[in-house]
C-alpha cells in the first residue's frame, strides 16, 4: 500500500534511515526492550489518519536522543512491524526538545529528507482497531 507520512508533532522532521543505519546507530537495547522480536504483522488503525485530501497517511516511528543514544518514543511496535519490510525506514526526528548534546549525537546519523508528499510503500498487512 501506498501512503504519505504522517507525523504527531509539528516540530519533529521526517527522514530516511537506511535498516543498515539503524542496526549500527539506533540503541538497539531501547529498541528491543518492548518484547518486539515477535509481533503480530499487523497494524493498528491508530496508526493511520487521512489528509483533508483522502490521502492515507501513516504515523512514522519517532526518534529523539537521551545524551548519545536513541530513544524511540513510543514507536517500537510499529517499528517492529514495518522494518522488516523495508531497507529505507522513515522516522520523525524528534529534534526540538532535545539537550545540545543529545542534538548534535542525532545529526551524526546518516538520513535523508523525508518530503512530505513522498509516498511510503507499506506491506499489505491486516489493519485492526486493536491487536488480537
Amino acid at each position: 500500500m501506498q501512503v504519505l507520512p504522517a507525523i504527531n508533532c509539528a516540530e519533529d522532521q521526517p527522514f530516511w534511515v537506511s535498516r543498515t543505519v539503524f542496526f549500527e546507530k539506533f540503541d538497539q537495547a531501547d529498541f528491543l526492550n518492548r518484547d518486539i522480536l515477535d509481533v503480530t504483522q499487523a497494524y493498528l488503525e491508530d496508526w493511520f489518519c487521512q489528509n483533508d485530501n483522502g490521502h492515507r497517511m501513516f504515523y512514522i516511528p519517532v526518534v529523539g536522543a537521551i545524551g548519545r543514544r536513541t530513544d524511540l518514543i513510543s514507536s517500537r511496535h510499529r517499528l517492529a512491524v514495518i522494518l522488516p519490510h523495508l531497507e529505507q525506514v522513515p522516522f520523525a526526528f524528534a529534534f526540538a526538545r532535545l539537550s545540545a548534546e543529545s542534538l548534535d549525537f542525532l545529526n551524526t546519523i546518516p538520513k535523508r529528507q523525508l518530503e512530505a508528499s513522498e509516498q511510503i510503500w507499506l506491506p499489505d498487512l491486516p489493519v485492526y482497531p486493536k491487536l488480537p
